[in-house]
């Protein structure tokens, strides 16, 4: 009775087809989840299938395992980013027949408003969406994107969103993610990606700050500072200087003060100390303030500056 060599077996859809032995040198063969090779003189049958391991790899600090476990949950999503999409997409040689067509389209459209369990998820849905329309446009990042995501979620919860547009809703809760990381982005550059008026955009933040405890830090000038450097084409030097000025300034030289003006003003010294031409014009614009504003700051930065 003759006696058949077993060979190694994983889950790969290639193993049943392996042949036991190398028509080569009738070897032995063994089969991975990569390719099927012979031992003895490495002649390789198949090779690139299909990977059954894990997508994601487990780190040490994390409770469970991530592995099969599909996409992770996101806060940019009505739904976590959970549910699945017939997509339109056709599988097999041809094309349906034209009542199979339409019967996916049925399925798709059930679907769809399967994903909603009420009106509230579905204005969610579109809230996050701007959402995620602004961050793009303002070429921020997916934590502060996250971060602003879950700040309309907790806004549309309070009931912020009952009685306003949800696109002022998006850009507060943008607004507030972009202030509380410390980035230069003011409420006209928000505002700017949106139709929502100013008045009602000021009037929601105000609600916002009452309904969910929202406790905003004061902008710094610091902050505006690289931003204007670059806008009117300034060295680093003026830069380095300018912030200088700023963190030397005592904090009531600009309390209630507007902190693009004050920033404008820093690097308007800066440049007039190293005689860079930059106008108070150019500055006003970019700082979005007037000219009187930036020479009442820069009055109030030359008289700190001549005392030290």
């Amino acid at each position: 009775m003759g006696i058949t060599q077993p060979y190694e077996r994983s889950f790969d859809e290639d193993v049943a087809n392996a042949p036991n032995d190398c028509p080569e040198c009738e070897g032995r063969v063994t089969t991975n989840t990569h390719e099927t090779v012979c031992d003895d003189c490495g002649l390789v049958f198949t090779d690139e299938s299909l990977d059954r391991g894990p997508e994601r790899t487990r780190f040490e600090d994390e409770e469970t395992d991530p592995s099969r476990t599909g996409a992770p949950w996101t806060p940019t999503r009505h739904d976590g980013g959970l549910s699945t999409e017939i997509g339109w997409r056709q599988n097999g040689p041809g094309q349906p027949s034209g009542a199979r067509r339409r019967q996916l389209t049925r399925l798709r459209r059930l679907h769809r408003r399967s994903q909603f369990d009420s009106k509230q998820d579905w204005y969610r849905m579109e809230g996050l969406y701007e959402v995620r329309r602004l961050t793009s446009a303002l070429e921020l990042g997916r934590g502060l994107r996250n971060q602003a995501c879950s700040l309309f979620t907790t806004l549309h919860e309070a009931g912020l969103a009952q009685g306003r547009s949800l696109s002022v809703v998006a850009a507060v809760a943008v607004y507030v993610a972009c202030r509380v990381n410390g980035l230069p982005w003011t409420q006209t550059d928000v505002l700017e990606e949106t139709d929502c008026d100013q008045s009602l955009f000021r009037t929601t933040l105000q609600a916002a700050r009452q309904e969910v405890s929202l406790k905003l830090p004061p902008r710094q000038p610091a902050a505006f500072i690289p931003r204007l450097v670059s806008a009117v084409d300034a060295s680093d030097s003026v830069r380095t200087r300018a912030i200088e000025i700023v963190q030397s300034l005592p904090v009531d030289a600009y309390t209630g003060a507007r902190p693009t003006g004050v920033a404008a003003a820093c690097v308007y010294a800066a440049a007039q100390e190293q005689a860079v031409s930059i106008t108070q014009a150019q500055l006003a614009q970019e700082a979005d303030v007037t000219t009187v504003t930036l020479r009442s700051r820069l009055n109030v930065i030359e008289g700190v500056l001549e005392e030290q």
